[in-house]
This record gives C-alpha cells, structure tokens and sequence, in this order.
C-alpha cells in the first residue's frame, strides 16, 4: 500500500471513527433521555397511587359517615314508632289484646293451609 493509498485509509477510518463516535454520543443522549421520562413516569404513577388511594379513603370514610347518619335517623324514628305504638296501646288495652288475637287467628289459618 502506497503512502495515498494509506492516508486514504487513514481518513476513511478517521471519518468512520467520527461518525461511530458521534452515533454513540446520540444514542448515549437518548438513552439518557429515555431514563428521564421513564423516571417522570414513575413519579406520575406513584402520584396518581397516592392520590387515588386518598380518594379511595376520603370516600369510604364519606359513605360510613353517611351511613351511619342514616342508621341513626332509621333509629330515631323506629323508636318514635315503638313509643307511638306503646301509647297507643296503653290507651286502648282490650282492643290491642283483641286486635293481636285476631291477626294471630288469621296468620295461624294462613300458615295451615297446605298447598
């Protein structure tokens, strides 16, 4: 191989040599690139478990509040009906026994008949 011939090679390889350098610094750039919106991601997942667990709290908590607000008021007025019932059948005694008797009469026939 002659000297041109040689300092041809030389600036090919040279050339090569760059380019190959520079592919490698882009693909290093990317690569770096990716890392970091694969980072982002994460984050934004883990914020969107985070704020999709407290939503999940703030609304089980929101429904027992409301459920038990609503026990309580069901509470309230089976009470308010136990004690109207009570008064009622305090006033009117023989009518309350008499009004039993019969439901327990036709209750008792109901049930014995067989189909």
């Amino acid at each position: 191989m002659n000297r041109s011939e040689r300092s041809t090679a030389t600036g090919i390889g040279i050339g090569l040599e760059d380019a190959l350098e520079r592919n490698l610094e882009k693909t290093l750039e990317q690569t770096q690139s990716l890392q970091r919106e694969l980072d982002k991601l994460k984050s934004d997942f883990q914020r969107l478990r985070s704020d999709a667990a407290a939503f999940g709290t703030d609304s089980v908590h929101a429904a027992r509040v409301g459920l038990n607000e609503g026990v309580r008021a069901a509470a309230a007025r089976s009470r308010e009906a136990a004690d109207a019932a009570g008064k009622r059948i305090a006033s009117h005694p023989f009518l309350s026994v008499g009004a039993g008797f019969a439901i327990g009469v036709l209750l008792g026939m109901r049930l014995s008949r067989r189909p």
